[in-house]
This record gives C-alpha cells, structure tokens and sequence, in this order.
C-alpha cells in the first residue's frame, strides 16, 4: 500500500511520561493565509515498502542488491516529486526505504529482518559517496528540499 501525507507543523509536541501521543492533523492543502511561508513548511511523510522480497546475506550478489535498491530509489523519487510540487520542502522516506528487510522463510513476516552484519552487507553504501546519495542529492538540490532517506550505511 503506498500513501503520500502532507503535513503542516503548527506546534511542539511535549511529550510526557505516559502521555498519549495525539497525531497531528493532517492537511492537504492548507490556506496560505493560515501558514505563511516563512514561518512554517509542509512537511510530506512516504509510507512506502518495497513489494517483492529481497534475499539476505550471501544469497545476495552485489549487481542483486543493486538491482533493489536502484528499483526503489526510482519508485521513491516518483514520491518525492510528488510532494515536492505539492509545496514539500522537506520530505521523509521510511526507514530502510530504499531497501527492505529480507525474507527470511524460518521466520514469520514480522520478525524477517537482518540479524548479522554478513546479511545485510550485500545491500550497505558509503555516505555521502554511494549510490544513493549521490542520486538522492542532486535530486534535493533539483527540487531545492531536504530529503531524510533510509539506506543501510556501511560501517567504516
């Protein structure tokens, strides 16, 4: 399921001990009069998942992991765009979003995740120099927003 929200930040959240959380409400196009520019942005949160599964570890060739991540960072720059001309100065992605995490057969779905740094080192990039970056840079400089981008680094 893909989902694209524009949020309007109109407020610090305190958050107290053993406070509920209340959601901000959500906004699509908010009047301009009630938020002008320069004292608030529009914030677009992607909820989005790589459908397929990926293998973990070294079942993974690098040209595989690639072929993954290159898949998604293609289907989230049609997101981000998206927001961006939506009035998005800052856009966030999910956590591991231009990944996934693997499928593991012995595991049920929601414990499938990396479990040793063999598994997921097929997938992991240099920042600021890897692939996703770069791609993800000149597309904010492009668009002229920030962009939060869930990647798996390589630990140097």
């Amino acid at each position: 399921m893909t989902k694209l929200m524009l949020f309007i930040l109109v407020g610090a959240l305190a958050l107290q001990a053993h406070a509920a959380l209340e959601p901000i409400q959500e906004v699509f196009a908010p009047p301009a009069a009630d938020y002008p520019e320069e004292k608030f942005g529009k914030v677009a949160v992607v909820q989005w998942s790589y459908e397929g599964s990926i293998l973990p570890g070294p079942q993974a060739t690098p040209e595989y992991a690639e072929s993954i991540k290159d898949h998604a960072r293609k289907q989230l720059e049609i997101y981000i765009r998206e927001a961006a001309a939506n009035g998005a100065k800052l856009v966030i992605t999910p956590e591991f979003g231009v990944l996934a995490y693997p499928d593991i057969p012995e595991l049920p779905p929601e414990e499938d995740e990396f479990r040793t740094p063999e598994e997921i080192a097929p997938y992991v990039e240099a920042v600021p120099q890897g692939p996703t970056t770069v791609f993800f840079s000149k597309l904010a400089r492009e668009l002229k927003i920030y962009l939060h981008i869930g990647l798996a680094e390589i630990d140097l």
